[in-house]
Protein backbone atom coordinates (compact mmCIF):
# COMPACT_ATOMS: atom_id res chain seq x y z
CA UNK A 1 0.00 0.00 0.00
CA UNK A 2 1.28 3.20 -0.72
CA UNK A 3 0.37 6.56 0.79
CA UNK A 4 -1.98 8.71 -1.60
CA UNK A 5 -3.76 11.83 -1.60
CA UNK A 6 -7.11 10.39 -1.96
CA UNK A 7 -6.02 7.80 0.95
CA UNK A 8 -5.72 8.41 4.97
CA UNK A 9 -2.36 5.49 4.58
CA UNK A 10 0.78 6.41 6.19
CA UNK A 11 3.94 4.03 6.76
CA UNK A 12 4.98 5.04 10.22
CA UNK A 13 2.40 3.58 12.77
CA UNK A 14 3.19 0.18 10.81
CA UNK A 15 6.65 0.17 11.52
CA UNK A 16 7.58 3.08 13.46
CA UNK A 17 7.63 4.94 16.86
CA UNK A 18 9.10 8.24 17.66
CA UNK A 19 9.86 8.86 21.38
CA UNK A 20 10.69 12.47 21.87
CA UNK A 21 9.90 13.42 25.19
CA UNK A 22 11.74 11.05 27.86
CA UNK A 23 12.24 12.25 31.71
CA UNK A 24 15.40 11.33 33.85
CA UNK A 25 14.37 8.67 36.42
CA UNK A 26 10.91 7.86 34.61
CA UNK A 27 12.16 7.01 31.13
CA UNK A 28 9.66 7.73 28.23
CA UNK A 29 6.78 9.92 28.54
CA UNK A 30 4.99 9.70 25.51
CA UNK A 31 4.97 8.38 22.36
CA UNK A 32 3.54 8.85 18.60
CA UNK A 33 4.56 7.23 14.62
CA UNK A 34 6.88 10.12 13.98
CA UNK A 35 7.82 13.33 14.97
CA UNK A 36 5.26 15.77 13.56
CA UNK A 37 2.69 14.28 15.59
CA UNK A 38 3.70 15.78 18.76
CA UNK A 39 4.66 18.95 17.28
CA UNK A 40 2.98 21.49 19.87
CA UNK A 41 0.05 22.32 17.40
CA UNK A 42 -1.08 18.63 16.97
CA UNK A 43 -3.63 17.11 19.08
CA UNK A 44 -1.73 13.56 19.08
CA UNK A 45 -2.87 13.36 23.17
CA UNK A 46 -6.21 12.32 21.22
CA UNK A 47 -4.90 8.86 21.58
CA UNK A 48 -4.00 8.80 25.33
CA UNK A 49 -0.36 7.16 24.77
CA UNK A 50 0.93 10.25 27.00
CA UNK A 51 -1.56 9.37 29.74
CA UNK A 52 -1.47 5.29 29.51
CA UNK A 53 2.35 5.79 29.85
CA UNK A 54 1.76 8.29 32.90
CA UNK A 55 -0.52 5.50 34.83
CA UNK A 56 1.50 2.43 34.19
CA UNK A 57 2.57 0.81 37.01
CA UNK A 58 6.05 -0.14 35.62
CA UNK A 59 7.78 1.28 32.50
CA UNK A 60 6.25 0.05 28.86
CA UNK A 61 8.57 -1.13 26.32
CA UNK A 62 8.68 0.45 23.26
CA UNK A 63 7.27 -2.66 21.49
CA UNK A 64 4.37 -2.45 24.47
CA UNK A 65 3.39 0.86 23.36
CA UNK A 66 3.35 0.08 19.59
CA UNK A 67 0.97 -3.15 20.05
CA UNK A 68 -0.95 -1.09 22.64
CA UNK A 69 -4.65 -0.79 21.76
CA UNK A 70 -3.81 3.19 20.95
CA UNK A 71 -1.33 2.46 17.77
CA UNK A 72 -3.94 -0.37 16.88
CA UNK A 73 -6.57 1.98 16.46
CA UNK A 74 -4.74 4.60 14.58
CA UNK A 75 -3.44 1.72 12.07
CA UNK A 76 -7.35 0.49 11.89
CA UNK A 77 -8.38 3.73 10.66
CA UNK A 78 -5.53 4.51 8.19
CA UNK A 79 -6.60 1.39 6.52
CA UNK A 80 -10.56 2.10 6.89
CA UNK A 81 -9.37 5.27 4.97
CA UNK A 82 -10.54 7.37 8.10
CA UNK A 83 -8.29 10.56 9.03
CA UNK A 84 -7.75 10.19 12.29
CA UNK A 85 -7.02 14.09 14.24
CA UNK A 86 -3.91 12.49 15.67
CA UNK A 87 -2.21 13.16 12.32
CA UNK A 88 -4.07 16.80 12.01
CA UNK A 89 -0.10 18.35 11.18
CA UNK A 90 -0.55 16.43 7.88
CA UNK A 91 -4.24 16.92 7.12
CA UNK A 92 -3.58 20.60 7.28
CA UNK A 93 -0.62 20.85 5.29
CA UNK A 94 -2.62 18.56 2.19
CA UNK A 95 -5.54 20.63 2.48
CA UNK A 96 -3.64 23.78 1.42
CA UNK A 97 -1.17 21.87 -0.92
CA UNK A 98 -1.74 22.20 -4.19
CA UNK A 99 0.81 19.50 -5.13
CA UNK A 100 -0.18 17.15 -2.03
CA UNK A 101 3.01 17.54 -0.14
CA UNK A 102 3.11 16.69 3.35
CA UNK A 103 5.05 14.26 6.12
CA UNK A 104 2.19 11.75 5.40
CA UNK A 105 3.18 11.24 1.50
CA UNK A 106 6.99 11.10 1.69
CA UNK A 107 7.00 8.34 4.42
CA UNK A 108 9.30 5.75 3.54
CA UNK A 109 9.76 2.42 4.97
CA UNK A 110 12.57 -0.43 5.54
CA UNK A 111 13.51 -2.62 2.73
CA UNK A 112 11.86 -5.85 4.20
CA UNK A 113 8.78 -4.07 5.05
CA UNK A 114 5.61 -6.18 4.81
CA UNK A 115 2.22 -5.08 5.90
CA UNK A 116 0.83 -8.45 6.24
CA UNK A 117 3.88 -9.06 9.15
CA UNK A 118 3.59 -5.64 11.03
CA UNK A 119 6.65 -5.23 13.99
CA UNK A 120 8.05 -2.14 15.51
CA UNK A 121 11.25 -2.40 13.22
CA UNK A 122 11.88 1.82 13.03
CA UNK A 123 12.52 4.16 16.17
CA UNK A 124 12.59 7.86 15.38
CA UNK A 125 14.34 8.90 18.61
CA UNK A 126 15.48 12.68 20.36
CA UNK A 127 18.67 12.19 22.47
CA UNK A 128 20.17 14.68 24.59
CA UNK A 129 20.19 18.73 23.83
CA UNK A 130 23.81 19.23 23.93
CA UNK A 131 24.80 21.53 21.13
CA UNK A 132 27.46 23.78 19.94
CA UNK A 133 25.10 26.28 18.09
CA UNK A 134 22.44 28.76 19.50
CA UNK A 135 19.88 29.07 16.44
CA UNK A 136 17.27 32.31 16.71
CA UNK A 137 14.24 29.64 16.15
CA UNK A 138 15.16 27.18 18.52
CA UNK A 139 14.63 26.45 22.02
CA UNK A 140 16.01 26.09 25.10
CA UNK A 141 14.61 22.59 25.35
CA UNK A 142 16.07 21.92 22.34
CA UNK A 143 19.70 23.66 22.37
CA UNK A 144 21.74 23.74 25.82
CA UNK A 145 23.73 26.46 24.63
CA UNK A 146 20.46 28.74 24.00
CA UNK A 147 20.12 28.96 27.76
CA UNK A 148 23.26 31.63 27.93
CA UNK A 149 20.68 33.39 25.94
CA UNK A 150 17.96 32.93 28.41
CA UNK A 151 19.70 33.57 31.05
CA UNK A 152 20.80 36.99 30.04
CA UNK A 153 17.05 37.94 28.83
CA UNK A 154 15.92 36.91 32.39
CA UNK A 155 18.79 39.22 34.01
CA UNK A 156 17.61 42.03 31.56
CA UNK A 157 13.89 41.39 32.13
CA UNK A 158 13.63 40.52 28.00
CA UNK A 159 10.98 38.29 27.29
CA UNK A 160 10.75 35.39 24.22
CA UNK A 161 6.63 34.83 24.00
CA UNK A 162 7.52 31.57 22.40
CA UNK A 163 9.90 30.74 24.94
CA UNK A 164 7.40 31.01 27.57
CA UNK A 165 9.40 30.37 31.11
CA UNK A 166 11.79 28.08 29.21
CA UNK A 167 10.03 25.40 31.09
CA UNK A 168 8.34 22.61 29.11
CA UNK A 169 5.97 20.00 30.63
CA UNK A 170 9.23 17.75 30.52
CA UNK A 171 11.50 19.66 32.78
CA UNK A 172 10.85 18.99 36.23
CA UNK A 173 14.58 19.89 37.14
CA UNK A 174 15.08 22.59 34.80
CA UNK A 175 18.29 25.10 36.21
CA UNK A 176 18.16 28.13 34.03
CA UNK A 177 21.77 29.03 35.65
CA UNK A 178 23.42 25.55 34.09
CA UNK A 179 24.35 26.40 30.65
CA UNK A 180 25.20 22.20 30.31
CA UNK A 181 22.15 20.32 31.98
CA UNK A 182 20.94 17.33 29.87
CA UNK A 183 17.27 16.41 31.28
CA UNK A 184 15.01 15.31 28.31
CA UNK A 185 16.54 12.10 27.83
CA UNK A 186 16.96 9.25 30.16
CA UNK A 187 19.58 6.98 29.23
CA UNK A 188 19.50 4.98 32.16
CA UNK A 189 16.36 3.89 31.95
CA UNK A 190 15.14 0.19 31.59
CA UNK A 191 13.65 0.98 27.97
CA UNK A 192 16.49 2.47 27.04
CA UNK A 193 18.16 -0.80 27.60
CA UNK A 194 15.18 -2.57 26.45
CA UNK A 195 16.28 -0.66 22.86
CA UNK A 196 19.79 -1.54 23.08
CA UNK A 197 18.97 -4.98 23.89
CA UNK A 198 16.73 -5.54 20.66
CA UNK A 199 19.28 -3.67 18.57
CA UNK A 200 18.83 -6.79 16.34
CA UNK A 201 15.34 -6.00 15.54
CA UNK A 202 15.59 -2.44 14.11
CA UNK A 203 15.95 -1.46 10.29
CA UNK A 204 15.69 1.77 10.46
CA UNK A 205 16.67 4.52 13.15
CA UNK A 206 16.05 8.55 12.63
CA UNK A 207 17.63 10.35 15.32
CA UNK A 208 17.85 14.28 16.84
CA UNK A 209 18.89 16.20 19.33
CA UNK A 210 20.36 18.93 20.54
CA UNK A 211 23.18 18.30 17.87
CA UNK A 212 23.05 14.45 17.60
CA UNK A 213 26.36 14.00 16.55
CA UNK A 214 27.58 15.07 19.42
CA UNK A 215 24.88 12.91 21.84
CA UNK A 216 26.73 10.48 24.12
CA UNK A 217 23.50 8.11 23.78
CA UNK A 218 23.74 8.69 19.86
CA UNK A 219 27.34 7.83 20.34
CA UNK A 220 26.50 4.70 22.35
CA UNK A 221 24.04 3.41 19.94
CA UNK A 222 26.32 3.41 17.42
CA UNK A 223 28.58 1.81 18.96
CA UNK A 224 26.60 -0.63 20.26
CA UNK A 225 25.12 -1.54 16.72
CA UNK A 226 28.53 -1.75 15.34
CA UNK A 227 30.12 -4.04 18.18
CA UNK A 228 26.79 -6.26 17.79
CA UNK A 229 27.32 -6.73 13.82
CA UNK A 230 23.86 -5.31 13.34
CA UNK A 231 25.00 -1.91 11.86
CA UNK A 232 25.69 -3.15 8.34
CA UNK A 233 21.48 -3.63 8.72
CA UNK A 234 20.33 -0.58 9.92
CA UNK A 235 19.38 2.41 7.72
CA UNK A 236 20.61 5.43 9.47
CA UNK A 237 18.72 8.76 9.04
CA UNK A 238 19.81 11.83 11.39
CA UNK A 239 18.91 15.57 11.61
CA UNK A 240 22.65 17.41 12.25
CA UNK A 241 23.92 21.10 11.99
CA UNK A 242 26.47 19.89 9.63
CA UNK A 243 29.18 21.35 11.13
CA UNK A 244 30.91 18.33 13.78
CA UNK A 245 32.09 15.70 11.11
CA UNK A 246 34.92 13.83 12.22
CA UNK A 247 37.51 11.51 11.37
CA UNK A 248 36.09 9.53 13.94
CA UNK A 249 32.38 9.95 13.29
CA UNK A 250 32.91 9.20 9.83
CA UNK A 251 34.35 6.16 10.44
CA UNK A 252 31.29 4.80 12.36
CA UNK A 253 28.53 6.40 9.94
CA UNK A 254 30.42 3.84 7.24
CA UNK A 255 29.76 0.40 9.53
CA UNK A 256 26.07 1.18 8.30
CA UNK A 257 23.61 -0.27 5.68
CA UNK A 258 22.49 3.31 4.94
CA UNK A 259 23.14 7.00 5.81
CA UNK A 260 20.17 9.57 4.89
CA UNK A 261 21.38 12.85 6.70
CA UNK A 262 19.52 15.92 7.07
CA UNK A 263 21.31 19.14 7.24
CA UNK A 264 19.77 21.65 9.47
CA UNK A 265 21.05 24.50 6.79
CA UNK A 266 18.60 27.49 6.44
CA UNK A 267 20.38 29.53 3.83
CA UNK A 268 23.50 29.93 2.16
CA UNK A 269 24.13 33.32 2.37
CA UNK A 270 27.33 33.95 4.23
CA UNK A 271 26.08 36.63 6.32
CA UNK A 272 22.49 35.73 7.13
CA UNK A 273 23.88 31.97 8.51
CA UNK A 274 26.27 33.24 10.80
CA UNK A 275 23.43 35.77 12.14
CA UNK A 276 20.51 32.94 12.80
CA UNK A 277 22.95 29.85 13.27
CA UNK A 278 25.90 31.77 15.82
CA UNK A 279 28.08 31.34 16.70
CA UNK A 280 29.12 29.65 13.89
CA UNK A 281 30.39 30.16 10.49
CA UNK A 282 29.98 29.67 7.21
CA UNK A 283 33.44 28.59 6.12
CA UNK A 284 33.41 26.21 9.40
CA UNK A 285 30.07 24.70 8.06
CA UNK A 286 31.21 24.15 4.61
CA UNK A 287 34.50 22.44 5.85
CA UNK A 288 32.97 19.79 8.04
CA UNK A 289 29.86 19.01 4.94
CA UNK A 290 33.16 18.36 2.37
CA UNK A 291 34.81 16.43 5.08
CA UNK A 292 31.27 14.39 5.00
CA UNK A 293 31.58 13.77 1.36
CA UNK A 294 34.57 13.36 1.04
CA UNK A 295 35.09 10.46 3.76
CA UNK A 296 31.10 8.78 3.24
CA UNK A 297 30.88 5.46 1.20
CA UNK A 298 28.66 7.24 -1.52
CA UNK A 299 26.97 3.74 -2.23
CA UNK A 300 25.41 4.23 1.24
CA UNK A 301 23.70 7.34 0.29
CA UNK A 302 20.33 7.33 -1.44
CA UNK A 303 19.33 10.88 -0.16
CA UNK A 304 20.38 14.03 1.56
CA UNK A 305 18.20 15.89 2.62
CA UNK A 306 18.48 19.97 3.54
CA UNK A 307 15.91 21.32 5.94
CA UNK A 308 15.74 24.92 5.85
CA UNK A 309 13.51 26.91 8.72
CA UNK A 310 11.79 29.53 6.96
CA UNK A 311 11.83 32.91 8.68
CA UNK A 312 11.90 36.55 7.93
CA UNK A 313 15.75 35.73 8.11
CA UNK A 314 16.03 33.49 5.62
CA UNK A 315 12.67 34.21 3.44
CA UNK A 316 14.67 36.45 0.37
CA UNK A 317 17.93 33.57 0.44
CA UNK A 318 16.10 30.75 -1.19
CA UNK A 319 17.73 31.44 -4.74
CA UNK A 320 21.13 30.95 -3.29
CA UNK A 321 20.14 27.98 -1.58
CA UNK A 322 19.20 25.91 -3.61
CA UNK A 323 22.24 26.83 -5.95
CA UNK A 324 24.19 25.50 -3.63
CA UNK A 325 22.18 22.22 -2.75
CA UNK A 326 22.48 22.18 -6.66
CA UNK A 327 26.21 22.23 -6.51
CA UNK A 328 26.86 19.69 -3.17
CA UNK A 329 24.41 17.38 -4.97
CA UNK A 330 27.10 17.40 -7.80
CA UNK A 331 30.14 16.96 -6.01
CA UNK A 332 29.17 14.01 -3.89
CA UNK A 333 26.61 12.61 -6.80
CA UNK A 334 23.01 11.66 -4.67
CA UNK A 335 19.96 12.81 -4.96
CA UNK A 336 19.38 16.05 -3.41
CA UNK A 337 16.46 17.02 -1.67
CA UNK A 338 15.51 20.31 0.20
CA UNK A 339 12.41 21.15 2.15
CA UNK A 340 11.56 24.21 3.46
CA UNK A 341 10.14 23.63 7.14
CA UNK A 342 7.72 25.92 8.38
CA UNK A 343 8.25 27.72 11.84
CA UNK A 344 6.82 26.29 14.72
CA UNK A 345 5.93 27.62 17.27
CA UNK A 346 3.62 29.12 14.54
CA UNK A 347 3.56 32.12 17.27
CA UNK A 348 6.89 33.08 16.95
CA UNK A 349 7.47 36.74 16.12
CA UNK A 350 9.92 35.88 13.08
CA UNK A 351 7.20 33.93 11.27
CA UNK A 352 7.04 35.15 7.55
CA UNK A 353 2.86 34.99 8.09
CA UNK A 354 3.52 38.63 10.24
CA UNK A 355 5.26 39.99 7.17
CA UNK A 356 3.18 43.03 5.18
CA UNK A 357 1.22 41.50 2.50
CA UNK A 358 2.87 43.46 -0.63
CA UNK A 359 5.97 41.97 0.67
CA UNK A 360 4.32 38.42 0.99
CA UNK A 361 3.34 38.79 -2.61
CA UNK A 362 6.76 39.25 -3.63
CA UNK A 363 8.12 36.38 -2.05
CA UNK A 364 5.13 34.17 -3.36
CA UNK A 365 6.23 35.01 -7.18
CA UNK A 366 9.76 34.40 -6.70
CA UNK A 367 8.87 30.77 -4.46
CA UNK A 368 6.70 30.39 -7.93
CA UNK A 369 9.33 30.48 -10.44
CA UNK A 370 12.20 28.42 -7.58
CA UNK A 371 9.42 25.26 -7.32
CA UNK A 372 9.69 25.60 -11.49
CA UNK A 373 13.39 25.74 -11.78
CA UNK A 374 14.64 23.48 -9.27
CA UNK A 375 12.06 20.82 -8.74
CA UNK A 376 14.13 18.30 -11.43
CA UNK A 377 17.25 18.35 -12.44
CA UNK A 378 18.54 15.88 -15.00
CA UNK A 379 22.25 15.53 -14.45
CA UNK A 380 22.86 12.47 -13.35
CA UNK A 381 20.83 12.66 -9.89
CA UNK A 382 17.51 14.53 -9.18
CA UNK A 383 16.81 17.84 -6.71
CA UNK A 384 13.67 17.95 -5.48
CA UNK A 385 12.57 21.44 -3.93
CA UNK A 386 9.74 21.38 -1.69
CA UNK A 387 8.51 25.08 -1.20
CA UNK A 388 4.83 24.57 -2.87
CA UNK A 389 2.96 24.12 0.77
CA UNK A 390 4.87 27.47 1.66
CA UNK A 391 3.15 29.00 -1.31
CA UNK A 392 -0.44 27.43 0.23
CA UNK A 393 0.38 28.63 3.19
CA UNK A 394 0.78 32.48 2.01
CA UNK A 395 -1.85 32.35 -0.22
CA UNK A 396 -4.01 31.57 3.24
CA UNK A 397 -2.17 34.15 4.75
CA UNK A 398 -3.15 36.72 1.69
CA UNK A 399 -6.76 35.39 1.97
CA UNK A 400 -7.28 37.26 5.50
CA UNK A 401 -6.85 40.45 6.80
CA UNK A 402 -3.17 42.09 7.06
CA UNK A 403 -1.76 40.85 10.52
CA UNK A 404 2.13 42.73 10.48
CA UNK A 405 3.79 42.11 13.76
CA UNK A 406 6.23 44.64 13.45
CA UNK A 407 7.26 45.84 16.84
CA UNK A 408 6.80 42.40 18.29
CA UNK A 409 9.44 40.70 15.54
CA UNK A 410 11.67 43.72 16.27
CA UNK A 411 11.50 43.31 19.65
CA UNK A 412 12.47 39.72 19.34
CA UNK A 413 15.35 40.04 17.08
CA UNK A 414 17.00 42.53 18.75
CA UNK A 415 16.81 40.65 22.29
CA UNK A 416 18.89 38.02 20.36
CA UNK A 417 21.42 40.54 18.67
CA UNK A 418 21.63 42.54 22.83
CA UNK A 419 22.17 38.68 23.56
CA UNK A 420 25.22 38.36 20.76
CA UNK A 421 26.59 41.65 20.76
CA UNK A 422 25.29 41.72 16.49
CA UNK A 423 23.09 44.51 14.84
CA UNK A 424 21.11 43.08 12.19
CA UNK A 425 21.11 46.03 9.73
CA UNK A 426 24.86 44.04 9.13
CA UNK A 427 22.99 40.68 8.35
CA UNK A 428 19.41 40.82 6.99
CA UNK A 429 17.99 41.52 3.57
CA UNK A 430 17.47 44.99 3.01
CA UNK A 431 13.46 44.71 2.54
CA UNK A 432 13.11 43.18 6.09
CA UNK A 433 15.40 46.17 7.55
CA UNK A 434 13.30 48.51 6.16
CA UNK A 435 10.12 47.11 7.52
CA UNK A 436 11.59 46.77 10.82
CA UNK A 437 12.75 50.40 10.78
CA UNK A 438 9.86 52.04 9.45
CA UNK A 439 7.29 53.08 11.86
CA UNK A 440 4.86 53.46 10.19
CA UNK A 441 4.31 49.93 9.54
CA UNK A 442 2.53 50.05 13.00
Amino acid sequence: MTPKKNNSYCHYPFFQLALKQWEKGHGIITAAPCCNALRPSNDFDALKIKEKLQNAPVPLTPKEIFFGSEMEELRNDMMQGKKNPACQVCWDMEMRSGDASSYRLMSDKPDDFDLEDINLSGLDLAFEEDCNLRCRMCSPGLSNKLRVDLKFFRENELKIDSWGSGVNDFEPNYDPDSENQTYNFDNESVQWKNILDNIHELRTIKATGGETLLSESFNQFLDVAIETGNAKNITLEFHTNATVFTSKMMYKLNFFKKINPTFSIDTANEKSYEYIRYPMSWKMLEKSVYKFIDNIDNEKVDLIHINSVMSVMTAFDYRELCDWVKQIGRICDTNMHLWVDELWPKEKAINITYLPHQMLSQLRNEYYLLDEQYNIWKKGRNMFFSIKHVINLIDEVLSKEENTQREKMLYEIRAFDASRKQDYHDFLHPWIIEFLDEESYD
